[in-house]
């Protein structure tokens, strides 16, 4: 989620909102929030390193001299499309600049539904 704030260009509440990382529901207690924030900075830390080592993968393998950093890059976002639903994921708070798009990596197939499947549906629901 440091990265969603990153997008929106501000800092959400880290202490107050539940990490991913950490399955815990809202409200959270005191040693909870003291959890969130360390696993928060621990993803941080690691996402800021993974960072740097994509750039120098940029610069070697594009060989263009001038990339810009990946943080630069997040400043210029004006739209992001998130690939979840509120009723999925934590209570958060979220900027005007996001918009949920639940199923988005569905693809429309054309297809029928194989006869097994739709007996199965036609038995038991």
């Amino acid at each position: 989620m440091e990265t969603l704030d990153a997008l929106s260009g501000g800092g959400g509440a880290s202490e107050m909102i539940s990490n991913l990382l950490i399955p815990h529901n809202n409200p959270l207690s005191l040693f909870q929030r003291i959890k969130t924030t360390l696993a928060s900075l621990v993803n941080h830390i690691a996402t800021r390193r993974m960072w740097r080592q994509i750039e120098d993968l940029f610069r070697k393998h594009l060989a263009v001299e001038e990339v810009p950093t990946i943080g630069e890059m997040m400043k210029n976002v004006s739209l992001v499309l998130s690939n979840g639903h509120f009723l999925e994921e934590h209570r958060r708070p979220l900027p005007p600049n996001f918009v949920s798009v639940p199923g988005i990596h569905v693809k429309e197939t054309h297809s029928r539904l194989p006869e097994v499947y739709a007996i199965f549906l036609l038995i038991f629901i």
